[in-house]
């Protein structure tokens, strides 16, 4: 019985946990005190199609079905439709550690377990590095990896971690020789389609990615061209997914929004410095990459391809109308940052090291302050501050 409460789900549960004390805080709590975008989600599920992004995710959905199944005062309704949505995320959540756990237990299976379980948790804890105590002043323009305030973001996570594991396994030398490719190519089709479906900015940028790295990849010898043909077959579904949301979203009788081409426009009104969010947002990763270039895995080579992508679909493409200031393209950055801290950690922690450790020790360090300044962010959100 002892052994059942060390094994990785028991943390994974608890871990669960706080983050439901985190969306139940949400829910609850006026906007004036905690502005987030859970109640409005909620909203959304309550009033399918009198707004102009009801019923766009795939969370909607699973939410409306489900709440659809009870009969209730109208009272009631936002508390059914909230807690629904809290299970949903919940879900989402835990198998987002399971996958990270998982992967590595098995990648690197002579790896101490508990070091493996404590860097899964640090993956969703690491955050932006603050440099002041007032955490609006800090977060503005930098963006963080885990976003705690998006349960869109939360949903579609899990399918996209899912998506890029199976990638992974496609891609890597030796790996498309593994057993059941063709299970691994329908799983890679199906993540990226239900990432695209419950929120497709992990997708706009991951499929070029995929591409990108594939052709590479095919270029050096890595790959056959017919598996880079597969991979690509694998991803039209979610063009498809991609193109109906955007219809749905831009077309409506009376949306004044589309997404135009402005460098710097909306990242810009954020930050006074695309050099200090860069770093703050990215230090640890962008010394990861800088110390091991002439030997990056294949993982974070990805990570890295994918980062650069997603940053610069941030900083090019904005909304005009009324979304204008939004930064939603910032939702790309922001999962160009989880990959990359997810493969840097992988990188620094779980590889074979051959620095010396007058480089060892700085990265230590940058990793430590990315640590303690995400935990410092995520206690300041379960006590009730502001995600600003």
């Amino acid at each position: 019985m002892l052994r059942h409460f060390t094994k990785f789900q028991t943390a994974a549960f608890w871990c669960t946990c706080a983050y439901v004390f985190l969306v139940h805080g949400q829910l609850w709590t006026p906007d004036t005190a905690f502005a987030s975008d859970t109640a409005g989600h909620v909203q959304y599920v309550l009033n399918p199609g009198q707004a102009e992004l009801s019923g766009y995710s795939l969370l909607h959905t699973i939410c409306g079905l489900i709440f659809g199944l009870f009969s209730l005062a109208a009272p009631d309704h936002f508390m059914v439709a909230a807690g629904v949505m809290m299970v949903l995320l919940a879900g989402a959540f835990y198998h987002s550690l399971m996958l990270v756990h998982g992967y590595w237990t098995k990648k690197y299976p002579l790896v101490n377990r508990f070091k493996i379980s404590a860097l899964t948790i640090t993956v969703f804890v690491v955050s932006m590095l603050l440099l002041m105590p007032w955490l609006h002043a800090a977060y503005l323009g930098v963006f963080t990896g885990n976003p705690w305030h998006n349960p869109t973001y939360t949903f579609a996570r899990v399918f996209a971690i899912l998506a890029f594991l199976g990638f992974l396994k496609l891609t890597e030398p030796g790996a498309p020789s593994a057993a059941n490719p063709v299970a691994w190519h329908l799983i890679l089709a199906a993540a990226a389609i239900l990432s695209a479906w419950s929120k497709p900015s992990f997708m706009i940028t991951l499929g070029p990615t995929f591409g990108l790295v594939a052709v590479l990849a095919a270029w050096r010898g890595q790959l056959t061209w017919k598996q880079v043909w597969w991979l690509g077959a694998c991803l039209v579904p979610t063009v498809v997914a991609v193109v109906i949301i955007r219809h749905n979203i831009y077309q409506g009788p009376a949306v004044t929004n589309s997404v135009v081409l402005r460098p710097g426009e909306a990242w810009g009104h954020y930050t006074p410095s695309y050099t200090m969010s860069v770093a703050l947002a990215a230090g640890f990763p962008l010394y990861v990459v800088a110390v091991r270039w002439r030997t990056l895995s294949h993982a974070l080579f990805a990570g890295t391809v994918h980062w650069v992508i997603a940053s610069l679909v941030f900083y090019l493409l904005a909304e005009d109308g009324t979304r204008a200031l939004h930064a939603n393209f910032a939702w790309c950055y922001m999962g160009g940052l989880f990959f990359f801290f997810l493969f840097a950690i992988e990188e620094w922690f779980l590889r074979p090291s051959s620095e010396n450790r007058w480089l060892r020790w700085p990265g230590m360090l940058l990793f430590a302050a990315h640590l303690l300044s995400g935990a410092r962010y995520l206690i300041s959100l379960l006590v009730g501050g502001p995600y600003l």
